[in-house]
């Protein structure tokens, strides 16, 4: 509504990390929405997702033979932290029936598993590449990346409200912890029978969201 002049235009969504999440549910709302001529047509063409986490119960199990495999930990640590998989999995398969609390169970029980391969892999280890040493609580500097959102010329651009934007929100991450162990893949078959593309990538060196977690998902994803 805002730029008419743009609603012809192919739309593509993408992201990463947890994108991986919100990504799959903005684009089956919008075809939602198409579908049901709902307002202006949006024409969505595909979506992408770069080292996302989508599929929580396939790519929880991944993390130790990833770490195994890339020589973050031992074959005995492995088999010792595999045995938290099997709660794990029994807790996500509650949240995708009872909802909030257990959701927030399988949050807790599921990321011990995550914890245990870092302290083996080593407490400084940057989980988003492992060749490099994590240098503060995000193991990145992103005070440029504020600065430059903080702008009033930038928000302006934006078309945004005059807020202030932060690297990590504590209100946000807290109020999506509910959702963190949700299964977002069952959302995606629908788009590609539909014609949706989907562009699913992922980095060789990124611990906290694999390549084989990743891998594991797209591979086990049933459609036509």
């Amino acid at each position: 509504e805002e730029h008419p002049e743009l609603v012809k235009n192919d739309f593509y969504i993408t992201g990463e990390s947890y994108a991986g999440h919100y990504i799959p549910a903005f684009a089956a709302r919008v075809h939602k929405g198409n579908k049901a001529k709902e307002g202006l047509h949006i024409n969505l063409k595909g979506f992408a997702i770069g080292n996302g986490l989508t599929d929580p119960k396939i790519q929880y199990a991944a993390y130790t033979d990833y770490a195994l495999d890339m020589g973050l930990i031992s074959k005995s640590d492995h088999d010792r932290i595999n045995k938290i998989l099997p709660v794990c999995e029994v807790a996500i398969n509650l949240c995708g029936t009872d909802g909030k609390i257990s959701c927030l169970a399988a949050y807790f029980v599921c990321n011990s598993i995550f914890s245990a391969v870092r302290a083996r892999a080593g407490a400084d280890i940057n989980h988003y590449d492992i060749r490099k040493k994590c240098v503060g609580a995000l193991c990145y500097d992103f005070s440029n990346m504020e600065k430059l959102l903080n702008m009033h010329s930038v928000k302006q651009a934006l078309g945004v409200e005059d807020i202030e934007f932060v690297s990590c929100s504590t209100t946000v991450y807290q109020a999506m912890l509910v959702d963190w162990m949700r299964n977002l893949e069952a959302a995606i078959p629908t788009l590609l029978e539909d014609g949706i593309k989907l562009l699913v990538y992922a980095g060789e060196y990124d611990l906290i969201c694999n390549w084989l977690g990743n891998s594991r998902w797209v591979q086990a994803m049933e459609w036509s």
